[in-house]
Parts: structure tokens; C-alpha cells; sequence
């Protein structure tokens, strides 16, 4: 038996740890995974379909010994390049993945191809504005990448091959989720052009030479602050922000803009816990950016035009709020900072401006001398004129330079509020507890100690994952060292007791629910990407025609009279011209991936009498897929079957479909695919409606477990204590 003890007080404090661990001699306790040496076929290689510029091809007459993977990547084509090799050779593993954690280095072989390459590799490591070498990707279920790292390729790889050793770091974001893939992947975006050729072998995971250390539990830093949870992943400028939802014009608008309002308007955040004074250069910003569907993590760069208020600490522990605006000026911001010297001068030039009107640059600060803590707020008195507020009460009233500069920020907007690091390697929780917009035509007051309600709210961040909320019933933040492969989190309320896993009764939450009752309840023919309501459209496929619209009826709403309405999915079929093809239409239903692990996916379904039945008097092939938060798409493990048998076994009636979503499963839409097959050979149209569709999960209260600075992290919740006064905690192996 294999233990780690920690014990919980009514004061929470920690008296006493015990450890257990069964050792023995240092010994290289397992052996390497050889992932690829390319000496015979090894499928699963492929270029993802948004990285057009790359390609493979195995080479058996090259290699180290011979056979290789021959990697091509043309930067004149495209900005990106990214080569997947999946261990199983496609991308829907139904297996437990692979903990990267029990490895300490990833390596393989290289060999530059000078004869292709039109790039040295001095360019290709290090152009400037690019990611530097090729960055190592790995990919978990459903295709959600995590940046590992960055290797330079050794200049010496143009004369012969050479070894690289990387290695895996257990504080890096996203290593710890089971891994199904690793790729080689390079951004250039227009900073480089040209090609690059190289060949990889003997790519290879390797463990320690003796066994990991196990973990070691103890209590979290700080105090358990209720709000919104928000972690920097340790990367210098990663942008970790919510966003209001604004949806397209077919859709309602939330009119959270200032111009032309008759009363002020007030934007405000409340932060209940940031950095200390040892965090200097720490950032939390407001954005707020023109425009409708604004979904990136960083639109004060790539938009046009943003107005930012950036509250940064600074080193004698004040804070100073800086607001800023940029017009024009997408993919930059030196229009943001004054930093371009032709408009705002600067060392060489006869002037020297922090504002150009039509252009943009400083509006004024506002300095908080106790630091984040506290209440935060822009107040715009008229169209041109805004006061900034810090938490102490100090103000500063500031203009615009000229009318129009302000009104480039007319209805609609979008506003963010975030954290963004300029310092590598802090990895600092920022908890905000309410932001607001007060004024507007549309006000929104969002208490943050509560989970984000979707419909107003959005996760734009560099890294989701790290933004969380405080269970309003959590007693203490319990963590542990990695690696942790097959321990379990146990408490009893003595040593002696009866220990069980730390696990709160199961809870199913509706995360989502449309029972098409209204027109406005969906956007026909729109992908939205930032709903609501629902957005529905063709996706993909060989359908030489489709419609996807709310149709008034028919419905089911058993035991409601008064609802009507369903979601309508039309297509028509040429199989004899077209052959085997499928009708996809994808429904997006979050603005952001909502985790719907371990529920289902439930809906009424009915087949139009109109439609046409194929040769086997069926009509078609019904999949259901899962799009994650980048809308990576992957189908329902164990749901497939005919279009009539989903509908019950006829046309013009109603039936209920349920499917269980497995785990992990990240939802942001929905792909309904129909196929049309040989079998069915299906020419003419096709009609189905879609009523009362719902999205559930399934957890367990006070378990949710982050990774954090290279540690475990939990809540412990006062339903999963194991007696009213604290009790024991451990970390057991069997």
C-alpha cells in the first residue's frame, strides 16, 4: 500500500503529513516508447485540415536506420504547419490516452534536406516575430492541442543526422490531460516564406531511469476567495479574459455601448484577489472593441479599433490604470502605445505626442495605491468624456481628442475583462467577483462567484482550463505534486476510520435546453459561433440543395399546448450524380466549450412523408458529432444507425433519441450527419425536424480537479468532508 496523509482541523490548519512509499533499488523501471521509427508503414501521420502548407510522405530510403518521416512545409502557402502522428492512427481514440507525466524527454532524430529547403536553419529557428524552432504539439480525445515546448533544429542536421532531446516539463499547460497524438507544428505567419524540408526518426518517449518520487500532499496557498478563478498559464502576454456575448444581426444585441446614451454609462469589474507587490508588470485590462462575434483572446490586437484600460502593478506595490485606443490599426498596436514614430514622433523627430486624434494613444491614467483589490470602473459622462475610478476613490476625467475618434465605438461592442501576464513563469490567480455595465440601453450585472451564464458570458483565454469558479461551498483548496498516475484522493474522519474517495454525490446539470418554442429561439441559416440564440446551417457534404429554418410545426412539447415550434433540417440528394456523400448541419449551440462529461445528448426527432426512402427504404445514416471549443469534430462514441430506426421505424411520427456523451466531452455546437451510401443510393429530397434538444453533464460535487503550476489542485467542499470537524486526507496506490 502506497500512501500520502494529510490531516484537516476545524481550523484548517496542517498539523502533521505522513508519507508511505514502497521503494527499492534505482532501476529503469520501464521501458522507452518507441512511438515511430518508420522502418515499416506506421499510419496516423496527416496534416491537419487548417494547416495547409504541410505534408508527409515516409521515405524508406532515408532514415536512421532507413525509413523515415519526410516532413515538407511551404511557408509561401499558408502561415501554418502542423503534422499529427496519432498512436493508433486516427483521431477518435476510445482508449485512456497517454499520461505524458510518467516520461521525462521526447526524442528523435533530424535531418535537414538542403536540396528542398529554401530557408537555412538559422532563418527557420529563428525569424523574427515567429515561434522560434518547430513547437512540440500534443493533441488529447477530441483533438484539443497543447502547446509542450519549442526545439531548435541543431545547425548540424544540414550536414548529417542529429539527435534532439526535449524535455517534458510537468508544469507546462495541457501536458497532463491524456495525450493520443504528438506533432511537429511551425507558425510563420507573413514573417517568412520559402520551404523547409527535414526528415524525423526514432521518435521516442523516454522514462526515468528510476521510479517517480510519489506525490506529496499538502494545502494551497491562500485563502478559498469566492468569484471567478482566474490562472496565467505562465506565458508571457497569454490573454486570459471573459467577453460579453453580442450576437449577429439576425439575432438580439445587447446594447452595452456608450454613444448616444442619454445618462452616463459605467463599466466596472470588482477584484476580490490579485498578485502582490513581488508581481511587477502584472496586467488586468478592460477591452472594449467594435463589432458583433468578436471571439479571438487578444482583439487588442487584432482588431481595428479597441479602447483598453490597462491596470498594471508596479513596483512599489500601487497599481496604474492606463486607458488607451487604437483606431484603424488591426493585427498592431502602435497605434495603441504611440509607438509609431511617423504619427507620434519620438527620439529623432521634432515632436513628441501621446494622442493623435484619428489615430489614437494615451487618454490618461488613474493610480491605485493599495493595489488590485478593490473596484475598478470607467464611467463615460457623455460621448467624448470618461472618468476613470480606481478602489481608493481617485479619479481622472478624460476626453477624446475629436468627436469621431469616440464614435468609432457605436453600438454594437464587445467588452472583455482579464489578466494578461508581460512576465514569463508568474502563474498567479486573479479572483474577480462581479463585473457590470451600468447605463446602457442593456445593463449587466454578473455576480462572478457563480458559475458564467452563457448566454451573457464567454471564456476567451489563451488556456480555458485555468478559469474557474470557487464552489460557493468550498471550505480549503487541497493540492498535490506530479506525477500522480493511479492515485486517488481519500478521506475518513479518523485514521482508523473507514476511508473513501473524495467524491460528492453525482449532480446533473442542464447545460443546455431548446425546445424551439419561439423564432428567436434559433438563427436560421447562420453559423453564429458566439450564440445566442442557437445559429443552424449547412455545414458540409454533397446535398445539391438545404435549408435549416425554425418551422412553426409540427412540435412536440408533451404536456405543453402552448409551445410550437420546431428546428427544421432540409436537403435533397443526387446520388446518381454524386455518389456516396453525407448532408451535415452544425448547430451552434456555446460560445464557448461547456463541459458536458459523463451526460447526454437528447432530442425528439421526425422524418417528413414528403422525404425520400433509398433502396433499402431507409433514408440515410444518422452520426451525431461533438465540436469542441475550436470546433474540432469528433463523433459520439456509440451512436450510429439508420435515419428510420432513429425516428422509430416510420415517417411523420415522433421519437426520442438518447445518447450518453462519455467523458471527456467538451461541447461548443453540434454536427447532425446524414450519409448516403450505395446501400441506399438515395436521389430526391430529404426533410427531418429537431424538437426539444438538451444538453446535460454530470459531476461530482466539491471532485473538479485543475492542474496548476505543476500540481493537482481540488476544492475541498463541506458536503465531501468526512465529519463536521475536518477529518484525514490521503493519496493512495495500491
Amino acid at each position: 500500500m502506497k500512501t500520502n496523509l494529510i490531516k484537516k482541523l476545524a481550523c484548517l490548519a496542517v498539523v502533521g503529513a505522513a508519507l508511505i512509499w514502497a521503494g527499492g533499488a534505482t532501476r529503469a523501471y520501464a521501458t522507452d516508447l518507441v512511438l515511430w521509427s518508420f522502418d515499416s508503414s506506421a499510419p496516423g501521420w496527416l496534416s491537419i485540415s487548417w494547416a495547409l502548407n504541410g505534408s508527409t510522405a515516409e521515405d524508406p530510403s532515408v532514415g536512421n536506420p532507413a525509413g523515415s518521416l519526410d516532413i515538407y512545409d511551404d511557408m509561401s502557402q499558408n502561415d501554418q504547419m502542423a503534422i499529427m502522428g496519432y498512436f493508433d492512427g486516427n483521431t477518435t481514440n476510445s482508449g485512456p490516452g497517454t499520461n505524458l507525466l510518467v516520461f521525462t524527454n521526447l526524442v528523435f532524430d533530424i535531418l535537414w534536406d538542403t536540396s528542398l529547403s529554401t530557408v537555412d536553419i538559422p532563418t527557420f529557428n529563428s525569424a523574427p516575430g515567429i515561434e522560434g524552432g518547430i513547437a512540440i504539439w500534443s493533441a488529447s480525445k477530441n483533438n484539443s492541442y497543447a502547446t509542450l515546448g519549442y526545439v531548435q533544429v541543431p545547425t548540424d542536421a544540414a550536414t548529417g543526422w542529429q539527435h534532439v532531446n526535449f524535455p517534458l516539463t510537468p508544469t507546462t499547460p495541457g501536458i497532463s490531460t491524456p495525450c493520443y497524438a504528438l506533432g511537429f507544428k511551425k507558425w510563420t505567419s507573413t514573417y517568412l516564406s520559402g520551404a523547409a524540408n527535414f526528415w524525423v526518426d526514432n521518435i521516442t518517449l523516454q522514462y526515468s531511469p528510476a521510479p517517480p518520487p510519489p506525490p506529496t500532499l499538502s494545502l494551497g496557498s491562500g485563502s478559498v476567495t469566492k468569484g471567478l478563478n482566474i490562472y496565467d498559464d505562465g506565458a508571457a502576454y497569454d490573454r486570459q479574459s471573459i467577453s460579453t456575448i453580442v450576437a449577429n444581426t439576425s439575432g438580439p444585441d445587447y446594447g452595452y455601448a456608450w454613444i448616444g446614451n442619454p445618462t452616463p454609462v459605467s463599466y466596472s469589474v470588482h477584484v476580490a484577489k490579485a498578485p502582490g507587490i513581488s508581481y511587477n508588470n502584472y496586467q488586468l485590462h478592460f477591452m472594449i472593441v467594435p463589432g458583433r462575434n468578436i471571439t479571438e483572446t487578444a482583439p487588442d490586437w487584432n482588431e481595428a479599433s479597441a479602447l483598453v484600460w490597462f491596470i498594471d502593478s508596479q513596483p512599489d506595490g500601487s497599481v496604474v490604470g492606463t486607458l488607451r485606443y487604437k483606431l484603424n490599426n488591426a493585427g498592431n498596436n502602435t497605434y495603441l502605445f504611440g509607438s509609431d514614430t511617423s504619427i507620434f514622433g519620438g527620439p529623432g523627430f521634432a515632436f513628441t505626442n501621446t494622442i493623435v486624434a484619428g489615430y489614437g494613444g494615451l487618454l490618461g491614467t488613474v493610480t491605485n495605491v493599495g493595489g488590485f483589490v478593490g473596484t475598478w470602473s470607467l464611467t463615460f459622462n457623455s460621448d467624448t468624456d470618461v472618468t476613470l475610478q480606481s478602489p481608493d476613490g481617485s479619479t481622472h476625467t478624460v476626453s477624446f481628442p475629436q468627436e469621431s475618434d469616440a464614435q468609432a465605438f457605436a453600438a454594437p461592442v464587445t467588452v472583455f475583462w482579464g489578466t494578461q501576464p508581460n512576465t514569463a513563469g508568474y502563474n498567479q490567480d486573479v479572483v474577480l467577483s462581479n463585473v457590470s455595465i451600468t447605463g446602457s440601453s442593456n445593463t449587466l450585472n454578473a455576480d462572478l462567484t457563480q458559475p458564467l451564464d452563457p448566454a451573457f458570458l464567454a471564456v476567451r483565454a489563451s488556456n480555458p482550463s485555468l478559469m474557474f469558479t470557487t464552489p460557493a461551498n468550498a471550505v480549503y483548496w487541497l493540492q498535490w505534486t506530479l506525477p500522480d498516475a493511479g492515485f486517488g484522493l481519500q478521506s475518513a474522519s479518523s485514521l482508523s476510520g473507514s476511508w473513501s474517495s473524495v467524491v460528492g454525490p453525482p449532480v446533473t446539470t442542464t447545460n443546455y435546453q431548446n425546445s424551439f418554442g419561439t423564432q428567436t429561439s434559433m438563427t436560421n441559416n447562420t453559423r453564429d459561433y458566439n450564440p445566442g440564440p442557437m445559429g443552424a446551417a449547412y455545414d458540409y457534404g454533397n446535398a445539391t440543395s438545404s435549408n435549416a429554418v425554425w418551422a412553426s410545426g409540427p412540435t412536440y412539447d408533451a404536456g405543453n399546448s402552448s409551445s410550437s415550434g420546431s428546428l427544421e433540417l432540409s436537403w435533397t440528394w443526387d446520388y446518381t450524380a454524386n455518389g456516396d456523400g453525407s448532408a451535415d448541419f452544425t448547430l451552434d449551440v456555446f460560445p464557448s466549450a461547456v463541459d458536458c462529461s459523463g451526460g447526454t445528448l437528447s432530442f425528439d426527432i421526425m422524418i417528413d412523408p414528403s422525404s425520400t426512402p433509398g433502396l433499402a427504404g431507409d433514408y440515410g445514416y444518422l452520426q451525431v458529432a461533438l465540436r469542441d471549443g475550436s470546433y474540432n469534430f469528433a463523433f459520439i462514441s456509440g451512436f450510429g444507425e439508420g435515419l428510420i430506426t432513429a425516428a422509430g421505424g416510420a415517417t411523420n411520427q415522433w421519437a426520442h433519441v438518447s445518447i450518453p456523451l462519455g467523458s471527456p466531452a467538451m461541447v461548443r455546437g453540434l454536427t447532425f450527419q446524414d450519409y448516403n451510401d450505395v446501400g441506399r443510393a438515395i436521389d430526391g429530397p430529404e426533410t427531418i425536424y429537431i424538437d426539444n434538444l438538451q444538453l446535460t453533464g454530470v459531476s461530482a460535487s466539491g471532485s473538479t480537479t485543475y492542474t496548476i503550476l505543476g500540481k493537482r489542485s481540488v476544492y475541498i467542499t463541506s458536503d465531501v468532508l468526512p465529519s463536521s470537524g475536518g477529518g484525514y486526507f490521503r493519496l493512495q496506490k495500491p
